[in-house]
């Protein structure tokens, strides 16, 4: 995983009415993957995932997406399973962020493959974007 791309500050203006988008940037610097690559996204604070109207660049990369249950401090939950990435290739499907107020977010991004070899690299398998909306 690479980047989660958008705006790390928004006024409660912006988006009271509107979502955000951000885009996730997943890549394969390793070897092609084998398995079922599973790609998990949660938010924290004052954010939701909102009608994920952006599907379609996850299905057209073979994958499909559902709601799933949440963990901790997490707010909403979305898994995306299949697809495959072969090596060197990169990806940037979206999501839809909702927010409920002011306050701080965090949209929380992992990927695994499943059902496959083991990665000897799971270093960049996960991160955090930190949102504040004003």
């Amino acid at each position: 995983m690479r980047n989660i791309r958008g705006r790390e500050e928004r006024t409660w203006d912006q988006v009271r009415t509107q979502p955000a988008a951000y885009l996730v940037e997943i890549g394969n610097s390793g070897a092609d993957a084998v398995g079922t690559v599973v790609f998990d996204i949660q938010t924290s604070g004052v954010a939701k995932l909102a009608e994920q109207s952006a599907l379609q660049g996850w299905q057209a990369n073979g994958f499909t997406c559902a709601t799933r249950p949440v963990s901790g401090e997490a707010n909403a939950g979305l898994r995306c399973t299949g697809g495959s990435l072969k090596r060197g290739q990169s990806i940037n499907p979206a999501i839809i962020v909702g927010f409920t107020g002011r306050g701080f977010v965090a949209i929380h991004a992992s990927v695994s493959v499943r059902g496959g070899t083991p990665e000897e690299d799971t270093g960049d398998n996960g991160l955090a974007l930190n949102v504040r909306i004003l």
